[in-house]
């Protein structure tokens, strides 16, 4: 499957994905966004997102609960 990267920002206590084209810096993407909880690379699978890694430009890395984040919010719930 393709990579892609991304990062969560967390808003009134949820965590909301943002998934994007790997040519792009996380923290171009990440500009002027506050409360960054985690940032790394994903891709979608038969099974559903995994994500793995971390963002050199952020320096911050992705955490085992965002696979389930982005299942759940991108509705690939499984």
């Amino acid at each position: 499957m393709a990579k892609a990267k991304y990062i969560i920002v967390e808003r009134n206590e949820m965590d909301i994905p943002i998934v994007f084209s790997p040519f792009l810096q996380h923290a171009d993407v990440a500009r002027g966004l506050r409360n960054l909880v985690s940032a790394g690379f994903c891709s979608k699978t038969s099974n559903g997102w995994e994500c793995w890694g971390g963002s050199v430009s952020l320096q911050i890395n992705s955490r085992p609960v965002d696979a389930m984040i982005l299942n759940k919010t991108l509705e690939y719930d499984i």
